[in-house]
């Protein structure tokens, strides 16, 4: 497992930093053009959050990436002002024209696992994970694999008379 940690400003313009990072590293293990359009969208939720509920112009948020075999679990932190995950309505389900919970409920649809802790007066922690299909686990190279072993993979090959490159491995 390898992990990714950011420390950013809660300003707008570095969501999209947080967007190119999850789509990279989203790519490079073998998830789909539409997993990573759903991370993308997932990530952008829960920054946006972070920033417009932030409380001092220098508050920052903390983006953490780990990176294992199967899944990308991602958490976004802040030191926001906090709220109650279970009070929180769906769309539609707000009359008094406050938040409603529409990212939240974006970031479940979309994420295979969503865990928000939140206190009032401390911040937000929303944890979200999204598992690689099982028929591509097998073709992808996994995140621990050093070059060396691509390579080694690489040279049995060609050894064997082959003539092509192992493009899994390489």
């Amino acid at each position: 497992m390898k992990k990714i940690k950011m420390l950013l400003p809660a300003d707008q313009e570095y969501v999209s930093l947080a967007r190119l990072t999850i789509a990279s590293v989203a790519t490079n293990m073998g998830f789909s053009i539409g997993d990573v359009e759903d991370l993308k969208v997932a990530i952008s939720e829960a920054c946006t959050n972070a920033v417009n509920h932030s409380t001092c112009p220098e508050a920052t948020f903390d983006l953490t990436y780990i990176v294992g075999q199967k899944e990308l679990t991602f958490t976004v932190s802040d030191t926001g002002v906090g709220f109650e995950p279970d009070l929180v309505n769906l769309p539609g389900e707000n009359d008094d024209g406050g938040a409603s919970g529409f990212g939240l409920f974006v970031i479940k649809t979309l994420m295979d696992s969503v865990e928000i802790v939140s206190k009032k007066g401390v911040g937000t922690s929303i944890t979200m994970v999204k598992t690689l299909p099982s028929d591509i686990i097998a073709l992808v190279p996994l995140p621990h694999r050093s070059l060396s072993t691509k390579i080694q993979e690489t040279v049995e090959i060609l050894s064997c008379g082959f003539a092509f490159q192992n493009n899994f491995g390489v």
